[in-house]
């Protein structure tokens, strides 16, 4: 494991709770997708203890599940994410209609806007260590959150996408920068593309249409019909 760079674990429950667990570490991993079709809260706690005692910095997580709720977010997502600083891109695809898609997707936002801080006032749970205060994901440079689930635009969403961009610094990253030196700054990277819904088209100018015109990539997906 101490040469591995990419990996992915698709619809096997027991890789990533009994399989993971006796795997050492990975420090060089870079790229991880794990995705599931099962009814099973995503990820499993084992990956984020995985990633933890790795101390590897992961450029690129993608989550893929049937089953996502905020409580979901809250316990699993998140605390994942708090280990996964330097990512450049996260992909979450959520693809059945168990809890409601809404809620989960700008619950996503608020964790990842950097101007919703501290983090522990919308969490169920503070952040612990090197991690509280901080701003979640800084490096984050490409974004996609697509559902299969039917539903509106959330304002939510489109305003964390229009603040990672104006507020956000260009793109400088170390390739020796530790992990916890980049989660505790106070500055993050602009975030230079999304991919999102094709349902928030309507309204995707209001909150993008400078970000934009000044460079900013906006995709629009049926990613359910792909």
């Amino acid at each position: 494991m101490n040469h591995l760079e990419t990996l992915i674990i698709r619809d096997c429950f027991a890789a990533s709770t009994v399989i993971l667990p006796y795997f050492t570490t990975a420090p060089l991993l870079r790229e991880l997708r794990y995705t599931t079709h099962l009814q099973e809260c995503l990820p499993p706690d084992s990956l984020r203890t995985f990633i933890a005692r790795s101390l590897c910095s992961l450029r690129l997580l993608e989550l893929e599940t049937r089953k996502l709720t905020p409580t979901c977010v809250n316990f699993t997502v998140h605390p994942l994410l708090t280990h996964t600083p330097m990512l450049t891109t996260l992909i979450i695809h959520y693809i059945g209609d168990y809890g409601s898609w809404s809620a989960v997707a700008e619950y996503i936002a608020i964790l990842l806007n950097p101007l919703e801080q501290p983090l522990h006032r919308f969490l169920h749970h503070s952040p612990q260590g090197p991690f509280k205060n901080s701003i979640l994901l800084p490096h984050l440079q490409h974004l996609e959150l697509l559902s299969t689930a039917k539903y509106q635009s959330i304002p939510t969403v489109l305003e964390m996408l229009s603040r990672r961009w104006t507020v956000g610094s260009p793109a400088n990253i170390e390739s020796n920068s530790s992990s916890l030196s980049a989660a505790t700054t106070c500055n993050f990277t602009k975030l230079l593309s999304a991919k999102i819904p094709e349902q928030y088209g309507g309204d995707v100018m209001q909150f993008l249409g400078n970000a934009m015109r000044e460079g900013m990539k906006v995709e629009f997906s049926l990613w359910f019909l792909e």
